[in-house]
């Protein structure tokens, strides 16, 4: 996926990745995760648009009806991430978007 550095990291790894990438976006995946292809054709062209300095995805398990809403994606240099639960450190100062096409879904 062109500019954005997407972080693959092991479920139980709160790791500090905050410089780690060099690209305007960056985000991450937990390893027992998967975007699916909707989510996948259409991340390009939110980040495109970049009206937005973190972008929300949908999330739910892969069985069952649960969903919840997770930032993932995030604009370099505006946002960096908390050292332990990968959540941003300044929340109430960023401008959000939600993509609702598609989903992050957990195997």
């Amino acid at each position: 996926m062109p500019n954005m550095t997407l972080h693959v990291i092991d479920h139980h790894e709160l790791s500090d990745f905050n410089d780690l990438h060099y690209t305007p976006w960056f985000g991450y995946i937990i390893s027992n995760e998967w975007i699916d292809e909707e989510l996948a054709s259409s991340l390009p062209i939110f980040l495109e648009s970049g009206h937005f300095d973190c972008l929300v995805l949908m999330q739910k398990l892969e069985e069952e009806e649960r969903f919840f809403q997770v930032p993932r994606i995030f604009r370099t240099g505006t946002v960096r991430i908390q050292k332990g639960n990968l959540l941003p450190e300044n929340p109430q100062e960023l401008k959000y978007e939600r993509a609702l096409n598609g989903w992050v879904i957990i195997g």
